[in-house]
């Protein structure tokens, strides 16, 4: 055996300083398929002859102690040690997937009932911004904080946040419905709320890639479980909303504020479930299988390698060092802010765009939630694929930005001839598997260990380029606002043409928003190629320095196991990368390796220049969406 206890090996997801110590299931399933196949866990010589000598007596002695020790922690045989672990794996993962359900119900809770709060297209956008600002900031120091701490504690926060958040809002929207009066209190809470909702999403997709394998199947299928819920409570808001606001004003924050409350016992229960597991496995028992050493199983203390197991911790400036793809990647999720306002904006747009006479709030409202109802459909099934065909992620990508934009040529060409559900069906398709694509290709772009502060970082500048899109659209649909009830009608009690001007205004206004999302869906097409591109480049770099001798056996290649001199086929590379000894991994980071040779240093050194501009431009990014807030909130 090593002198490591497989038991306890991080997943890549923890420190020396974490609050919690979690096994490392990839070496826990290696130990239980070893002692299965070897023997029994716990051998006891009950048929031994009558005949055995000093030495055999002293060895069953041994052995009945060994199994008293195993007794004493509930452990009987491999076969029931599996299944414990089995079901304790469940349970966690079950417990993530619920987590953001409370949280992704109440983001969608003000876009269908927009009109009706009483705001202008400044305040929406303010309350809108209110709890995405936040979110360009914490999602990145989660990042950082998930390894240190442990994401029980980091969850634990999060959701109590997101709890306190829709509490103040309940409490603050009017009882005759309107928050125009009272648009303070709900930034505090919306600010509150916000300040969780984006780390407790880099909590949950943290804790399912930790707990899944390199050799798992199922991660794909594990991330879109815990998105088809938050998305279900998504559709279940966008459908929603507008008829509990019909009953009373505040159900629809109340149901907001009841289902944050689940997700916070959802992560109590996790953090119980988490602590008794590493207590039994890490802490108390502190034991290894070894079933090499003796015919019967032994269980012995554990050893700590000397060279450590966990990984190194990171900062911020470490992220100037992940790699080009990376930052292309970046770059993409910026653009994915769109989708945000697309959704928060499809109820207002399509009214618009096909008229009030055309389309109502309430029909507007049910068509758009299409938007947020096809991803319970579209993750199960784009996990299902990419767990079995990885290779297909590339394509699936380029067909999301493709998709989107033919929703806005439909909408700014053919929608008086297209109905309003054909029209947003393609958006729908594109932005609906968008966000489990881009927690998928994560461990294709960076190193394991390095998971949760790239996840950090995507959710971060995600915000940003949302707040961003928010504040553009938001100023272009003013521009068409509708006058006052008042100048309906003219001086002389006859109607006016106001509401059917009203109506051109909008609809051109719209136009506009609907061009600017158009143009950043094809400049994400763009960045989507290029992105691509710079992995395969990568790739192929590491699999000829694989073949020169440059770095062999530093962890720094593909999780599909490059072979030398030959890049890796896609087909081949699984979506997480093994964890190794050195945390290396599939994919990222600038990595000098051994005899690379000046020409390597210097290319490494330009792409770490490259990155630190490229850190420095996702930093003015999170200024200017701080920027955009301060303006839509002194406007509104």
């Amino acid at each position: 055996m090593s002198g490591a206890d497989p038991l306890q090996l991080g997943s890549g997801a923890s420190t020396p300083d974490s609050a919690t110590v979690w096994p490392d299931w990839d070496a826990v399933d290696r130990e239980i398929a070893r002692v299965s196949a070897s023997s029994s866990f716990i051998a006891v010589k009950s048929s031994a002859a009558p005949h055995l000598d000093e030495e055999g007596a002293t060895e069953r002695g041994e052995d009945e102690l060994v199994e008293r020790e195993a007794a004493a922690y509930g452990i009987t045989g491999a076969a029931e040690l599996h299944d414990r672990l089995a079901r304790r794996r469940v349970v966690l993962l079950g417990c993530a997937a619920v987590l953001s359900v409370g949280s992704h119900y109440s983001t969608y809770t003000l876009g269908p009932i927009k009109k009706s709060l009483g705001t202008s297209e400044g305040g929406f956008a303010a309350l809108v911004s209110s709890f995405e600002v936040l979110n360009t900031v914490s999602p990145l120091l989660s990042g950082f904080l998930v390894p240190r701490y442990g994401a029980a504690a980091c969850g634990l926060v999060a959701t109590g946040a997101v709890l306190v958040g829709q509490l103040v809002v309940c409490f603050s929207a009017g009882k005759e419905g309107g928050v125009g009066n009272n648009v303070g209190w709900t930034v505090l809470g919306l600010l509150v709320f916000g300040s969780g909702t984006s780390p407790l999403a880099v909590v949950q997709e943290s804790i399912i890639l930790k707990h899944n394998s390199a050799s798992s199947k199922f991660v794909a299928r594990s991330v879109a479980a815990g998105l088809v819920l938050g998305k279900s409570a998504s559709f279940a808001a966008g459908w929603s909303s507008q008829r509990l606001y019909a009953v009373s004003p505040r159900l629809p924050f109340v149901t907001a504020a009841s289902l944050a409350a689940f997700s916070f016992a959802a992560c109590i229960l996790y953090a119980v479930v988490e602590r008794s597991t590493t207590r039994l496995l890490a802490q108390d028992a502190r034991l290894v299988v070894d079933a090499a050493d003796a015919p019967a199983t032994r269980l012995k203390p554990a050893r700590h390698d000397a060279h450590g197991d966990h990984p190194p911790s990171l900062d911020l400036s470490s992220l100037a060092s992940f790699g080009t793809p990376f930052w292309w990647y970046i770059a993409v999720c910026v653009l994915a802010g769109t989708w945000y306002t697309t959704q928060h904006l499809a109820t207002h747009l399509l009214q618009a765009t096909y008229g009030t006479s055309g389309i109502s709030q309430e029909e507007a409202s049910a068509t758009a939630s299409v938007l947020l109802g096809t991803p319970i459909l579209l993750y199960p099934l784009a996990g299902w694929i990419v767990d079995k065909h990885p290779h297909l992620l590339s394509t699936f990508w380029l067909l999301v930005p493709s998709l989107t934009a033919t929703t806005f040529f439909f909408l700014l060409l053919l929608s008086p001839a297209v109905p309003p559900l054909v029209a947003l069906l393609p958006a729908a398709v594109g932005m609906g598997s968008g966000p489990l694509l881009l927690v998928l290709v994560v461990p294709r772009i960076v190193q394991r260990h390095q998971a949760p502060t790239a996840l950090g970082a995507h959710k971060s500048l995600e915000m940003a380029g949302a707040i961003l899109s928010q504040t553009l659209s938001a100023a272009l649909l003013s521009l068409g606002s509708p006058p006052s009830p008042s100048s309906s009608t003219t001086g002389t009690g006859a109607p006016s043409r106001a509401p059917a001007e009203a109506d051109d205004e909008a609809g051109g206004a719209a136009d506009g928003a609907l061009v600017g999302l158009l143009v950043a869906a094809l400049v994400q097409l763009a960045f989507v190629a290029r992105w691509w591109h710079a992995i395969r480049v990568r790739d192929g770099a590491a699999a000829r320095g694989a073949g020169a001798g440059v770095g062999v056996g530093a962890g720094g290649g593909g999780g599909g196991g490059a072979g030398a001199g030959a890049a890796p086929d896609e087909a081949e590379l699984g979506l997480l990368a093994a964890v190794d000894g050195d945390h290396g991994g599939e994919g990222g980071g600038t990595h000098v390796g051994e005899g690379g040779g000046e020409l390597l240093g210097r290319k490494e050194r330009l792409e770490l220049r490259s990155g630190t501009r490229a850190l420095r431009a996702a930093a003015g990014t999170v200024v200017a969406s701080w920027a955009c807030f301060v303006w839509n909130v002194v406007r509104g």
